[in-house]
């Protein structure tokens, strides 16, 4: 009957729409990684109250660290570590650099790390410090960071 014909294609459309949901779920998944490498390679600016610009590749950036009034970009360039130091504070860098796809991330008051040059040397449910991949650095992860973090450098290896 009519009643029945409708109520199945009704299911059908439900069901069509739900499996929908699902692969696109699926499709976005799998294209993050592809857009989080990509801007592990996109350049970027930062630019200082006092007007002064610097370009920076992401995969460049070790880490930044706030030393009062100055920040400290650790860089990785053509297998040399540098430094560049700009008069500005951590949150105004955070901003420009931190955004959903960016590697950069705040791991502590005095640090932005960028994930794809750390590991775990040391970690608790309350604690962490991770390592530079290259090198001895090590930088302390807060309290209100460490699951946050812990899911990066666990989740890059899978």
């Amino acid at each position: 009957t009519v009643k029945e014909y409708l109520f199945v294609c009704g299911r059908v459309f439900l069901i069509s729409i739900t499996v929908s949901f699902f692969v696109l779920g699926l499709i976005s998944y799998f294209q993050k990684s592809k857009i989080s490498s990509i801007a592990f390679n996109e350049s970027c600016f930062i630019k200082a109250p006092n007007d002064k610009v610097i370009q920076l590749y992401f995969n460049e950036i070790l880490y930044i660290k706030s030393d009062e009034n100055y920040v400290d970009i650790h860089l990785l360039k053509n297998g040399v570590r540098k430094k560049e130091v700009i008069r500005s504070s951590l949150k105004n860098v955070e901003d420009q650099l931190v955004y959903a796809i960016s590697p950069i991330y705040r791991c502590h008051r005095k640090y932005l790390i960028n994930f794809r040059h750390f590991e775990v040397v040391a970690s608790s449910s309350r604690s962490m410090t991770i390592k530079l991949k290259e090198g001895e650095t090590t930088i302390p992860v807060s309290k209100q960071y460490v699951s946050q973090i812990s899911q990066l450098l666990i989740n890059r290896h899978k």
